[in-house]
């Protein structure tokens, strides 16, 4: 059933323009890694349903897997995702993921020394 709500999410992206087709693969790994998956299958996604439907459904699944601690509307509220707000969430994911690869790569380090070097690396570009 995740593996569905995954392509449903995605295809939500795709259709509103909030994830290009360059990031699906990139944003459905994100997905898979969130909910500690190894397997995906694409799926045809026929009949799309609201976002909150399907965030909904995402929520009560990482409930009931532990990887949520709670599945209460106070906590969902926290962290609810709206059309307005998903394109901001998503540029600052992908900023994480970024600065976790640049730091793997050893081009950037998180310190006041690392980001001064960064900022030289960008003037390079």
């Amino acid at each position: 059933m995740i593996n569905t709500q995954i392509n449903e999410l995605v295809a939500y992206g795709l259709k509103c323009g909030l994830v290009s087709e360059d990031d699906q693969i990139f944003v459905t790994n994100q997905l898979l890694d969130l909910f500690r998956l190894s397997e995906f299958h694409e799926e045809e996604i026929l009949k799309s349903r609201p976002l909150a439907e399907i965030l909904e459904d995402m929520v009560s699944y990482a409930h009931q897997q532990g990887i949520l601690e709670e599945d209460t509307i106070a906590w969902k509220d926290l962290f609810e995702i709206t059309e307005d707000n998903i394109h901001a969430i998503l540029q600052k994911e992908i900023g994480k993921v970024f600065v976790q690869v640049l730091e793997c790569a050893g081009v950037y380090k998180n310190t006041k020394k690392g980001r001064i070097d960064f900022g030289r690396f960008i003037e390079t570009l």
